[in-house]
């Protein structure tokens, strides 16, 4: 299954009882979305990709600052996701397992591209210099954009998912897969580093 920006299907309506639709939320939506797919409709997890593609290039993003990465790197996250939709247990936890999908295929990355970006840095270096990164593009909110990158890829991640996608602290350790006390910490060293750099 190959996914693309803008793609995207019209949102669930669930049918009730009554003549009005039913109302549910977004944990909800993705379970009833996740057991069509696994029942043989595939082409709604276009939904979850959707509805989830933004917070997962901001995730890609803030771990690397590379405009270059981000496509690739959302498209394999979503791909793993929906070859492994079936090992899911709580399908309401989409949100969160995308993200740890996320997280690992970015430590991983990483890790294995580590010596081979070295000596392409030192060969890009010029090119570089004279290619201007338009970002605005790829999320709207330039001023949030700016000052994740003033931190840390660890402490932008926290506060990506802290203070804007409203995550708890303990989804974010799980998601990370470090301590509940050190993410909190974490959080608060980055939200007074962003303070000073608001002054």
């Amino acid at each position: 299954m190959s996914f693309s920006k803008g793609q995207g299907l019209q949102l669930l309506m669930i049918p009730s009882s009554s003549s009005d639709p039913k109302i549910i939320n977004s944990n909800e939506e993705d379970r009833l979305t996740i057991e069509k797919v696994i029942k043989g409709q595939k082409a709604a997890f276009s939904i979850l990709f959707s509805k989830y593609q933004r917070l997962v290039r901001i995730n890609i993003w803030n771990f690397f600052r590379k405009k270059d990465l981000v496509d690739d790197l959302c498209q394999e996250a979503f791909e793993k996701a929906f070859l492994a939709l079936e090992s899911l247990k709580n399908p309401e936890k989409f949100k969160s397992w995308i993200l740890q999908i996320t997280y690992r295929l970015c430590v991983d990355y990483q890790r294995s591209n580590v010596g081979q970006e070295k000596t392409q840095a030192i060969l890009q270096n010029s090119i570089e210099k004279n290619v201007s990164l338009d970002l605005s593009n790829l999320f709207k909110e330039e001023s949030i954009l700016y000052l994740l990158e003033q931190l840390s890829q660890i402490d932008g991640l926290i506060v990506c998912l802290r203070y804007i996608e409203d995550f708890e602290y303990q989804e974010i350790s799980e998601i990370l897969g470090i301590s509940e006390p050190t993410i909190r910490q974490k959080a608060s060293r980055a939200i007074r580093q962003l303070r000073s750099c608001l002054k």
